[in-house]
Order: C-alpha cells, then sequence, then structure tokens
C-alpha cells in the first residue's frame, strides 16, 4: 500500500516540477499570447493528471492518497505557534472558539443599561381669561341692532335684518326682547348667561366695520381632458453588507413621453395638476403647472422632483426605497377660471357700548421640567458619577467622557462611525476648566450642554420639556451606561522577569466579526521583527527592552500600540482600541463599535470578540502547523497486539496540495500563465516561494513521509528473514546436541550390559 501511495505522490511531483517548467517557458517573451494559451492548456492537462493521481491511486480498494480524517495541532505544535506561556488571560475557559484553537477568553459583551429615569413635571396647560359683556345698559333692543362685538378674533353683529351684508362678521338674528337677544349669542358662541350678563372664557372686545361697495370675485372648477399616458414608477432597495452601514440605494423613478400628446390635455400625478400645450398654444383659466412642449422645466411635488426637457417627463422620488414604487399618473387634470365680478352692499356697524370686564385672569402654559440638583458635588465628583455614561432628554442626546482620565477608557471620546446614534460629546474636563475659571458646576454644566432647554437656578440645573403644557410631563431625563466589547489585562501579577521574559511573546484579540482577523501584540528587543504580510494578522510590535517593571510595562504597551491602532493606517485602524490603567497596570482592550453585532449583516461568532495568551503568526502557513485532512494507517509492525504505527498520509488533491497558500485557492487554475501578475504569483517573484514551489514542498514531504515509513517496513522485513534463518541455525546446534547426548547414553547402557553379563559369566 505505502509502494502505491509513494508512487502516487512521485508521480504528481514529476507532474508539477514539468508543470513549473512550462511556466518558466511562458515566462519568456518570446512566446507570443497565443503560444501562452497553447502552453496553458498543457499546464491544465497535467494538473488533471495530478488530481487523477490522487483520486486512482488505490490498494485493496484503500485510497492512499484520500483523507479519512482531520488532524488536529497537538500541543507542541501549537506552542510552537503561540510563542508564549506568559499566563496573562488568567480565566481562560474555551480550548477552541469559531474553529480557532486557543485557549481563549470572551470579551464582556456591548450592553446599553437604563441606570435612571426621570420623568418631567410641572406642565400646565394654557387656560383663556373668564371675561363678561353686560347688556345691562341697553334698555330697548333697538338700541342693539347693528352693533358688533369681538370674542376671540371673531366679529359678531346683532341684526333685526338676516340679509344684510357685513363686512367680515357674523350676523345674530336680533330678539324681541335683550334677553332673547343674549341667549341668540349665547347659543352661537357659549358661555353662561347670569342676568344681562354673557360669562365665556375667552377674550371680549368692542368691535365695529364700515359699510360700502365691495367687488368680489370666485374660482371655478373644472376637470380637463386626460393626457393619454400611463406609467409606474421603478426603484427599489440594494442593502450593502459587510462592515459598513446599511444603505437604501434606489429612489423610485417615472419617465413618461408627451411628445405626441394633444395640446390643451393633462393628468394628475402625486396630487398636482399638469396641462400639457403646444409652443404658443392659448390656454384658459389655471392649473398646478404647465408644459410647454419643446421648452424645459424643473419643479418639485412634496414627495418628488420632476424635469422636463421639452419632450420627456421624468419624476424622481425624493426618499430612497420602495415606498414610492405604487404611485401612477392619473389621466384628468384639474383647472379653474374666475367667476364673473360680484358688487356688495355692505352695512356698516357700531361697537358694543356695554360694559366688558375680566372675571377670572387667563393661565399662562408652563413647561415641564426636571432639576439635576448638584449642590455640594465638586468636579471630580461629577465625573466619577457620569464619565462614560450617556444623557437623553427630548430627542437629544450627549455623552459625557473626561480627557483627563486618559489612558483609562471612559477618558475617550467615542469614535465616529460607531453607528449609535449621534450624540454631543462633553469633556468634563472643560466643565473642570470652567469652574477653575470661576463657573459654579452648574453653570459650567449648562454651558457644556448649549441646550435652549436647559437653565440654571443656583446649584441646580433644570432640564424642560421641548413640549409646553401638560403634555410636557410625560418628557424624560434618561441616563444610560454603556458597556463596550472589552478585556482587561492585569499585569500587576506577571511573575517573569522583565523584560528577559517578555521577548518573542504576547498576546492576541480576534476581532469580533471575523475569527480571521487579529490583532498581535508583540514584545521585542528592538531588533527582532515580527511583522507578516497577511493583511488579516495584525501585528504590533511593543519594544520592551527599556522596561523595568510592571508598570513601566503597561505604559509602554499604551504609547506604543495605541497610536498605532489610532493612526492613518486602515490596516489597524479598525476596530480594535486601547484603554490602560496606569495606577493598577490594567491594559483594556475594547471594540469601539457600540451597537450590537449579533445581527445581520454581521458574522457574529460563538462568543463575539476573544483574547488569548499568546501570538499568532502562521507566517508560511506551514501545514505542519494547522489542521489538516489525512489518511491515517495503522500498521502492526510487531508481533505485540499493542505495538503498532501510525502513518498519517497528507490528503494529496489539487485543494490540499495549494491550501497553504494566502490566497487559499481550490486549484491552481486561478492563474493562468496569460497574465505577468499570474507567471509572477506562480514562481515566486519578487519575492519568494512562488505557488508552485509551496505545492512542491508539500509533495516533497509527503513523499519523504510516506518513503521513511517503506524503508522502516522493508528493513524490518529483512530483520524478520534474518531472525528466521538464526532461529533456523540455533535450531539445528540443538538438536545435534541433544543426538549426541542420546547416543552417549546409548553407549553408556550398552557398556553396562556388557559388564554385567561378563559379571555373570
Amino acid at each position: 500500500m505505502l509502494n502505491t501511495a509513494e508512487g502516487g505522490i512521485q508521480g504528481q511531483i514529476d507532474l508539477l516540477r514539468t508543470i513549473r517548467e512550462k511556466v518558466i517557458d511562458a515566462a519568456n517573451d518570446h512566446n507570443t499570447e497565443d503560444d501562452r494559451r497553447t502552453i496553458q492548456k498543457e499546464i491544465d492537462h497535467l494538473y488533471t493528471q495530478m488530481e487523477s493521481l490522487a483520486y486512482e491511486a488505490d490498494y485493496n480498494s484503500k485510497k492512499p492518497l484520500l483523507a479519512d480524517k482531520l488532524v488536529r495541532l497537538s500541543d507542541g505544535d501549537l506552542e510552537e505557534i503561540n510563542r508564549t506561556k506568559l499566563n496573562l488571560i488568567t480565566d481562560a475557559e474555551y480550548e477552541t472558539l469559531d474553529n480557532v484553537y486557543g485557549p481563549f477568553s470572551a470579551f464582556e459583551e456591548y450592553s446599553s443599561e437604563i441606570i435612571s429615569t426621570n420623568k418631567m413635571s410641572g406642565g400646565i396647560n394654557a387656560e383663556r381669561p373668564v371675561m363678561s359683556m353686560d347688556f345691562s345698559g341697553y334698555t330697548d333692543v333697538s338700541q342693539i341692532n347693528n352693533v358688533g362685538i369681538n370674542i376671540g378674533g371673531s366679529n359678531y353683529v346683532f341684526t333685526d335684518d338676516t340679509t344684510k351684508n357685513y363686512r367680515n362678521a357674523y350676523k345674530i338674528s336680533l330678539g324681541s326682547t335683550v334677553s332673547e337677544t343674549l341667549n341668540n349669542l349665547k347659543n352661537r358662541v357659549g358661555g353662561t348667561i347670569d342676568g344681562m350678563k354673557l360669562q365665556i372664557q375667552n377674550y371680549i372686545s368692542g368691535a365695529s366695520g364700515t359699510g360700502g361697495t365691495g367687488t368680489s370675485t370666485s374660482l371655478i372648477y373644472h376637470t380637463g381632458t386626460g393626457a393619454g399616458v400611463s406609467g409606474t414608477t421603478i426603484g427599489g432597495v440594494t442593502n450593502l453588507s459587510g462592515d459598513t452601514d446599511l444603505d437604501a440605494a434606489a429612489k423610485a423613478t417615472l419617465t413618461v413621453n408627451l411628445s405626441n400628446v394633444a395640446s390643451n390635455s393633462g393628468f394628475r400625478f402625486n396630487g398636482v395638476n399638469f396641462r400639457v400645450i403646444d409652443a404658443d398654444a392659448e390656454t384658459e383659466g389655471t392649473v398646478d403647472q404647465t408644459l410647454t412642449k419643446g421648452q424645459s422645466l424643473k419643479g418639485s411635488t412634496n414627495l418628488f422632483d420632476y424635469s422636463f426637457d421639452g419632450r420627456n417627463l421624468t419624476f424622481t422620488a425624493k426618499q430612497n426605497g420602495d415606498n414610492y414604487n405604487n404611485y401612477s399618473i392619473v389621466n384628468s387634470y384639474t383647472y379653474y377660471t374666475k367667476s364673473a365680478p360680484v358688487t356688495t352692499e355692505y352695512t356698516a356697524y357700531t361697537s358694543f357700548s356695554g360694559n366688558i370686564e375680566t372675571v377670572t385672569p387667563a393661565v399662562n402654559p408652563t413647561t415641564a421640567f426636571w432639576e439635576l440638583d448638584l449642590s455640594g458635588m465638586t468636579v471630580e465628583n461629577f465625573s466619577k458619577e457620569y464619565a462614560g455614561k450617556s444623557l437623553q432628554f427630548d430627542s437629544k442626546a450627549y455623552k459625557f467622557y473626561d480627557s483627563s482620565l486618559q489612558p483609562m477608557l471612559n477618558g475617550f471620546e467615542e469614535d465616529k462611525g460607531s453607528r449609535t446614534a449621534e450624540r454631543t460629546q462633553i469633556d468634563i474636563n472643560d466643565i473642570r476648566q470652567s469652574v477653575d475659571n470661576g463657573q459654579t458646576l452648574a453653570a459650567a454644566l449648562q454651558n457644556a450642554l448649549a441646550s435652549a432647554n436647559v437653565t440654571v437656578d443656583g446649584d441646580k440645573v433644570k432640564f424642560y420639556s421641548a413640549y409646553s403644557g401638560t403634555y410636557g410631563n410625560n418628557s424624560k431625563v434618561v441616563f444610560s451606561q454603556e458597556t463596550v466589547r472589552h478585556y482587561d489585562i492585569n499585569f500587576s501579577d506577571i511573575n517573569v522577569k522583565i523584560p528577559a521574559d517578555l521577548y518573542g511573546k504576547g498576546f492576541r484579540a480576534y476581532c469580533a466579526t471575523d475569527n480571521k482577523e487579529w490583532f498581535n501584540f508583540v514584545f521585542t528587543d528592538g531588533t527582532d521583527t515580527y511583522e507578516t504580510a497577511k493583511l488579516n494578522i495584525k501585528s504590533i510590535e511593543i519594544n520592551v527592552s527599556a522596561v523595568s517593571n510592571e508598570n513601566e510595562l503597561v505604559t509602554a504597551i499604551y504609547k506604543q500600540a495605541n497610536p498605532v491602532l489610532t493612526g492613518d493606517n486602515p490596516k489597524f485602524n479598525h476596530h480594535m482600541r486601547l484603554a490602560a490603567d496606569l495606577d493598577k497596570n490594567i491594559i483594556t482592550l475594547y471594540d469601539h463599535r457600540r451597537f450590537d453585532v449579533s445581527k445581520p449583516p454581521y458574522n457574529y461568532q460563538q462568543r463575539g470578540a476573544k483574547i488569548a495568551d499568546g501570538v499568532a503568526f502562521k507566517e508560511e502557513y506551514d501545514p505542519e502547523k494547522r489542521n489538516f485532512s489525512v489518511r491515517d494507517l495503522v500498521i502492526q509492525h510487531t508481533d505485540k497486539a499493542n505495538m503498532n504505527i501510525h502513518i498519517k498520509i497528507p490528503q494529496m488533491t489539487l485543494d490540499h496540495i495549494f491550501d497553504p497558500l494566502p490566497l487559499n485557492p481550490s486549484t491552481n487554475f486561478d492563474y493562468p500563465v496569460t497574465t505577468q501578475q499570474n507567471r509572477d504569483y506562480l514562481l515566486g517573484k519578487p519575492k519568494p516561494p512562488g505557488i508552485l514551489d509551496t505545492g512542491l514542498k508539500y509533495l516533497l514531504d509527503a513523499v519523504t513521509l510516506v518513503g521513511a515509513q517503506n524503508r522502516r517496513l522493508e528493513f524490518t522485513a529483512e530483520n524478520v528473514t534474518t531472525e528466521i534463518e538464526k532461529l533456523t541455525a540455533s535450531e539445528s546446534v540443538i538438536r545435534d546436541a541433544n543426538m549426541a547426548r542420546e547416543m552417549t547414553g546409548y553407549t553408556k547402557h550398552n557398556v553396562l550390559a556388557q559388564a554385567a553379563q561378563s559379571m555373570l559369566a
């Protein structure tokens, strides 16, 4: 079986070497493009032969070059990758997460917790005054004929002839008595009657109006002829996925051709009436919009913009999304013409002369509010209480931080683009400086909030609702505490020689949404480099050669790593951030995204962001330092049941031969030799090794493994033969010795018998 496997692998080696020769041949510029396409066909055929050797190698129905199990990294292999055992992650509890080897601890997950909800109160609705009109001064009903009064901004006239016209006034029929007339007014405007007084909760004053002649016209509604056009809006929404904000990309549109519609016809779209006319055509009446053929025009409705190029009219929704796809054209339109002028004779009226007085005054509305009492509180106490917390009221959001606390987590301004609702950032250190300059803490906080709805009353900060009256009593002032994904590393008890035991070691943190992306924080002496070309591995080197204790180590980590994480290089300035408590020797790694990544479009992992004790490079994607598929063969090489060997033959299909490569192609067919870039990539220019050399190394390692075990079995067979020969020779010697012994006894017996006979004789 091993001979079969070895022969198949050796055949693949020969084929791959031939492929490499042909790629080198294709790299010569004496070839034309047709030559290279011909070479590519030969290479493709050789790849097919390599794949066939893996699938067709067979011994007693066994396929030694096809895997039957997945081999995991051994502890030794893991140690070689991690290059550390500093015991920094003291509570590691996951041996593996997301198919990645640890051991790991998980970041504390993002959360936002409301810590206090403070309801506003004190809002009172406005009330009009209660006023009284005293009609007792009118002794005869004829005295109040053509008398006017204003109630709440409207004029009312008492009249004995309701056919009269009064300019801008309502008519109240004159009764047979003053009391009856007063009751007619009460029935019209409300209120209560007390003797000869009408009391009403409204503003009251006298009113008079002049008579004379007035001329007026009115608009007459007409329905016009339809334009004979049709259409339906089109569009929709396309969501972008990945590590970006969602964006609705499409707007609904509608385009209609108006070149052939009849002049003075029209249509209605989104409640707007359009009329189409030929150039210089006469029109009747007015319409919302007139489109003249051959003349361009742009305009807007409440939901759509439109543009006319003299022939085609295009509507475009002002907002994105498919909610506008159901708008369409109605083939009729409305226009208006003026009626004939009407002349009206108006009757003059005089002002009410009775007594008008206020019974109860008007009540002005008040706005609900909530007070934050800062009496006796210092800025330092305010910082301890509110740094890192959020404040929200009346649709306004604020986030407190204290830059004087940096590099601690609650000393940082919120990262932009964290997809929380936009919040005003308030630096408590600015408040501290204002207090140092003589302001009270309450006044400094009011200035920082910069809101018209915030005032100060001594040591109290008042937050007012945006709504007056009792409706504002439903408003709230809410304080929240956010916790971003983070993990604290305490270096106080690292218990190693500093810096001697740190070199080449460190820790790593994985992205919450991509287990192939992580940050290495590796300690160096300033001479070694641990950079890697793999884009998803971000190695940050920290020179600790001048570090002598834990505090200096934490300071070095923060001062050297933080500028890299927040710098201009997009490879490192991603989602991971660094904070530190230099007094307690604690480094805090955190993910700045302040939202839940457990929902689409993110590929949420088992435990989100995770952290491990040790740095992982996978620099060369060495197949000996990763999981790989193997054919696991058990061979009994002695006559002892418990003595056997395992031969793990790597899978020899193309996807595994080339799997260690950075781009992880399924086959090498992805790299045709027809382009210079692919040829260089295959051959490893300018930086070796190339794809082909990496695959060749994989094959040579495999054939060496199989060949060594094969030689071992051959030696075992030769040893067995030698043992048989030696055993046969030993058996012959023993048989000869036994025969001599028997002959000696036989001779002795004969001698004794002869002696006995002699004695008898």
